[in-house]
């Protein structure tokens, strides 16, 4: 019954402090509000967290591989992402031609309305594009 999980919650709580609660039933269609619930919580008790996991209860979840696998930083950001990629057995492809430019074109609003990504400009002109 309800009483029997109340006292379960409430030793849960009383030994580990960790439930949180919130205004709304835990249904599905609610899962949004609680996913948005725990990134709210996490951001204010634990903002220098290097990751945050969020399973569902049925889930298995190995920890400890999880947390053994460290990559060395490096400073050239793009190369980075391209390691992890490399660690995690992503491969790359390449893109559709000519929907990513590195290079800098002149304005059209017809052009860039087909881009994806255009390179090189300073912040006014990014407002005004």
């Amino acid at each position: 019954g309800g009483g029997a999980v109340r006292l379960t919650l409430e030793e849960e709580n009383s030994l580990h402090g960790d439930l949180i609660q919130q205004d709304f039933m835990d249904t599905y269609n609610n899962l949004t509000l609680k996913t948005l619930m725990g990134m709210e919580w996490v951001s204010k008790h634990c903002p220098n967290a290097s990751y945050v996991v969020k399973a569902d209860s049925d889930v298995f979840l190995n920890l400890n591989y999880l947390v053994a696998q460290r990559l060395s930083v490096i400073n050239m950001e793009d190369c980075f992402v391209g390691i992890c990629m490399h660690a995690l057995g992503i491969g790359l492809t390449d893109s559709p031609w000519g929907m990513f430019n590195m290079y800098r074109l002149e304005y059209n609003a017809c052009r860039f309305s087909r881009l994806v990504m255009v390179h090189h400009y300073q912040p006014d002109e990014l407002l005004n594009i």
